[in-house]
């Protein structure tokens, strides 16, 4: 019942739910691991499911991607039960800073697939995670999400049309279009009766975060963040408070406001240090480097090789390019011949 009301609560936006959760962790841990030792696959595949939506919202990545690790080496779980716990736990992973587990957990998500609509959730993971590890060509990724859709479309799923926008979009921002990939992300904010709240949360995120510096619309982004960070912060969802601290502080170091613009990105990197978010942290040292860049100030190239570190620890392949391409333009600017290697 306790994890039942907590999926609940990410669904309306209430978090008394989640705090009763909170409070009753130890007793769903212990819970899982007696139903585990027991060989209760199915319950404790549904015990672990239920806590995913507080997970996500918390920054409880790698628990529950042991989690998901131990259930899926049980020899005799369920195949439609392995799909499901592999789609959560390639998100997880991804998240968590295990970028290419990700992509292994996908894979066998997609192997697993029983239906279509479990098929279309692991064709969304695997896109994404195969986009973030460098381990799949553009083709495939755009291939894998047009399925995705169109198997939403079929079997009228609305939680996987809109779940399937939302990644569609959020990749569009990063790799396509700017403009489609916001009116994507818009498209399944408008269906938020089809979603739990951080997945409402991520469309708004991603499509701040992906044009802070790219389409310059300063203004408009700067009310949209100013709502946003007190959405993260009520939810307590601290890897996407912490981007969209991040790229607060960007917009900050755009408008030339360098006190606002520090304490911002000081916010975001505690956060990420704080509850050990590699994969988040590589996005904040990203933008402290534009932020000293801009500043003149003479950590810039610190910072980027810092994001880089992160992103070959993590296994982020185009976080590790976005890294390697920031390090070069500043060794350009300094005359410096390892520019053009990087």
């Amino acid at each position: 019942d306790i994890v039942a009301e907590g999926r609940d609560a990410t669904g309306d936006g209430s978090d008394a739910a989640l705090l009763r959760l909170d409070r009753e962790l130890p007793d769903v841990r212990q819970a899982f691991d007696w139903l585990l030792e027991r060989g209760r696959l199915g319950r404790a595949t549904t015990l672990l499911l239920g806590t995913y939506d507080h997970a996500h919202v918390r920054g409880r990545y790698g628990e529950l991607t042991a989690q998901c690790r131990r259930l899926l080496a049980a020899p005799d779980l369920d195949r439609h039960d392995g799909a499901r716990v592999s789609t959560a736990a390639a998100l997880l992973a991804l998240m968590g800073g295990r970028v290419a587990d990700g992509y292994e957990f996908a894979s066998r998500a997609l192997a697993d697939a029983d239906g279509p609509v479990a098929r279309g959730h692991a064709l969304l993971q695997h896109a994404w995670a195969g986009f973030y590890s460098g381990r799949l060509d553009s083709a495939t990724i755009w291939s894998d999400l047009d399925e995705s859709r169109r198997i939403a479309q079929q079997e009228g799923d609305s939680g996987l049309a809109a779940t399937a926008l939302i990644r569609h979009g959020a990749l569009h921002v990063q790799a396509a279009s700017i403009p489609d990939g916001r009116r994507m992300l818009a498209a399944a904010g408008a269906s938020n009766d089809a979603l739990p709240h951080h997945e409402l949360l991520a469309t708004r995120v991603f499509s701040a975060y992906g044009t802070a510096v790219f389409d310059l619309s300063i203004d408009e982004r700067q009310r949209e963040l100013c709502e946003l960070l007190d959405e993260c912060r009520t939810a307590a969802h601290v890897a996407f408070h912490s981007m969209a601290l991040a790229t607060a502080g960007t917009l900050a170091a755009l408008r030339h406001d360098a006190d606002r613009a520090n304490w911002l990105l000081d916010e975001a990197e505690r956060l990420t240090r704080e509850h050990d978010l590699a994969t988040f942290e590589n996005v904040v040292q990203r933008w402290r480097s534009f932020f000293a860049y801009r500043f003149e100030h003479g950590d810039a190239l610190e910072h980027a090789e810092r994001a880089l570190e992160l992103a070959e620890l993590t296994g982020n392949a185009w976080d590790a390019a976005a890294a390697r391409w920031l390090i070069g333009l500043l060794l350009f600017r300094r005359g410096d011949d390892r520019a053009e290697a990087h």
